[in-house]
């Protein structure tokens, strides 16, 4: 009895080391699965951005200096928060990396629906399918230096699966990707012309600390510091959207404003704007650049508001 007990005590020892040695184990991290990040490039290399969301017709972004302007297919500047939010997909951990299998294999990655893309430079990237569990999504990865629109994910293209936070990126529009401030980065308003006020900054070669006085309106404004308020909200109005200009709009109608800014070089540029009033918000339509700026209806009368000296127009 003693012999049988011990050989039952041995055999649920050994059972044990197993059990043990299996709950410790871990597979082996799958060739090419890593933590690094998406490409070796460098998100402040960048120079140039292409890309195609649900729209047809790729739009680029490109590096000016130290800000990013939308090229393609408007000449208009690009909101710098949603850029910057793409431009981390570059620096994106990796769970997996393989390259792309040929034939019927390669469907349960890429299949004839994915037109989605965005070239950063050279490094061309496709959004492919969704994994099937937890929020992540393969991307194709391959080297690109022609010009034209790709077509199509290549054969031995590198695949990798990441978190999904890119792909609404593109499911706008070019205009999605227009920067919500009326006047370009690092420029001053030097004019203004609205419908009852024209304001004017004067021009000299001595260096004026106080700026601020050197504003003048048409009629002549009832409180200087009033003027000054009003200059200060169009030179920060930044608008609550930005579409698609209408289709077929009259401007007959509506009301022409012109802005005059400088930037830090000397160059000056011109906007030209026609406001159109509606019940819950003002429309600031762009015809040259084929864009509207929607303001909500308090921030677009506090730029208008400002008394005037009737006595001395």
């Amino acid at each position: 009895m003693a012999q049988m007990l011990n050989k039952i005590n041995a055999l649920l020892l050994i059972l044990a080391v197993i059990l043990s040695t299996l709950l410790w184990w871990q597979p082996p991290t799958k060739s090419g699965a890593s933590n690094e990040p998406l490409s070796a490039l460098s998100s402040e290399q960048i120079q140039t951005i292409t890309m195609q969301g649900l729209g047809n017709q790729p739009f680029e972004l490109t590096r000016r200096d130290k800000e990013w302007w939308l090229t393609e297919p408007q000449q208009l500047p690009a909101d710098p928060l949603k850029v910057d939010a793409l431009l981390a997909m570059i620096d994106t951990r990796v769970y997996e990396r393989f390259a792309l299998p040929t034939g019927e294999a390669a469907r349960q990655f890429f299949t004839e629906d994915n037109r989605h893309w965005v070239r950063f430079d050279d490094l061309l990237v496709w959004f492919g399918q969704a994994h099937p569990l937890g929020q992540r999504r393969y991307l194709s990865l391959n080297t690109d230096t022609s010009d034209g629109q790709p077509t199509h994910v290549q054969t031995g293209s590198d695949i990798a699966l990441v978190d999904d936070f890119y792909y609404h990126h593109l499911l706008g529009s070019w205009v999605d990707w227009v920067n919500h401030q009326l006047l370009p980065p690092d420029t001053t308003l030097t004019g203004l012309a609205l419908p009852a006020l024209t304001l004017t900054l004067e021009q000299s070669d001595e260096q004026i600390e106080n700026q601020q006085m050197r504003w003048h309106s048409l009629p002549a404004a009832a409180d200087i510091n009033e003027l000054h308020q009003l200059v200060n909200r169009w030179q920060t109005l930044q608008a609550t959207k930005v579409t698609a200009l209408p289709e077929n709009l009259d401007t007959s109608s509506l009301q022409h404003l012109l802005l005059e800014w400088q930037d830090a070089q000397g160059t000056s540029g011109t906007l030209s704007f026609y406001l159109q009033p509606l019940h819950s918000e003002a429309q600031l339509h762009h015809p040259a650049q084929r864009v509207t700026y929607h303001l909500n209806s308090a921030t677009a009368n506090n730029l208008f508001k400002i008394k005037l000296n009737r006595e001395n127009p």
